[in-house]
């Protein structure tokens, strides 16, 4: 009796080390295992005012050691970083020059008068990359009419021309966004494609898209924003790109948190590793808490998905 006590004691120890294991390697399998083949997407013309619903059956697509791409048209940039305690953003000089002349301003107007300001990055010929609610006001349930985009802008308020914008502006009416965000207000469909009258990334350069089907690929890793928060200089709001330093926290299936800082504004904003900063993983949302900003993740099939609308 006593043996058989203590071989139940040992099964009781040995089922308790199982689910604790278990509870600590279901997250990293899920993201290993991400099945988002199909992506529901919302398309948007502001100058007929038609908006479609289109799904993108992404399975034609070979993944390469469980990541998927998009290149970028310059060759990724090399720079240090340091990562300290406080706000760690910095102004940016020399905006210019790639890859900051592929990060925008982008001022969204819409027709119940409001203005949404947000930042985004070109990753293509014609094509910026940004989040939906840049384009989409759900609280609203309306379109922005047109967005201007301004890439490397800098100083200049809403009502005012930008005093410094080296590549001159555009204007887009044509949008994508993630359905479940115009559906539902969903974090994770908090993404969004603009479509520009104009291609300016043949100015600009734009910057590559890196999907990872493996959250230790991002977890933990260091990682760098740039975008325009909305700065206030004796109440006037003014525009200055900010570099921002961070880390990739928690990794989910579509999403992930940082210690990146974020004010309003940045929404829209590109996120890279810091090794490789020419190839976006994530978008920040720009919903704050205590400790931790959420980004939208870039899964393989969402990097499919915006590569069928960036030949659009």
């Amino acid at each position: 009796m006593r043996f058989k006590g203590i071989i139940m004691k040992l099964l009781i120890i040995i089922t308790f080390v199982i689910l604790i294991f278990l509870a600590n390697t279901v997250h990293a399998s899920e993201d290993a295992t991400i099945k988002d083949d199909i992506i529901e997407v919302v398309s948007y013309d502001a100058k007929t005012q038609t908006e479609t619903i289109e799904t993108y059956n992404n399975n034609t697509y070979l993944y390469r050691g469980n990541y998927n791409s998009v290149i970028p048209n310059h060759e990724p940039k090399v720079k240090n970083r340091a990562i300290i305690d406080g706000d760690d953003r910095e102004g940016m000089l020399g905006i210019s020059k790639y890859p900051y002349s592929a990060v925008c301003l982008l001022i969204s107007y819409f027709p119940s008068g409001t203005i949404f300001t947000g930042s985004g990055a070109v990753i293509g010929e014609d094509k910026v990359l940004t989040s939906a609610h840049n384009i989409y006001n759900y609280d609203k349930k309306e379109w922005a009419t047109t967005v201007r985009v301004i890439p490397a802008a800098f100083g200049g308020t809403v009502d005012q021309t930008i005093p410094i914008k080296p590549y001159s502006s555009t204007n887009s009416e044509y949008f994508w966004a993630g359905s479940t965000y115009v559906s539902k207000k969903d974090v994770d469909g908090d993404w969004g494609v603009l479509k520009l009258d104009y291609a300016i990334g043949n100015d600009t350069g734009w910057y590559g898209l890196q999907g990872y089907g493996d959250a230790s690929m991002l977890t933990n890793k260091l990682a760098v924003s740039r975008g325009y928060p909305k700065l206030n200089n004796h109440d006037r709001i003014y525009f200055e790109m900010f570099e921002a330093p961070g880390r990739i926290l928690d990794v989910y299936s579509r999403r992930f948190y940082t210690d990146i800082d974020v004010e309003e504004g940045q929404s829209g904003s590109p996120v890279c590793l810091s090794t490789n900063d020419s190839f976006i993983v994530g978008i920040i949302r720009g919903e704050l808490n205590a400790s931790k900003n959420v980004a939208v993740r870039l899964s393989n099939g969402l990097v499919d998905t915006i590569r069928d609308l960036l030949s659009q």
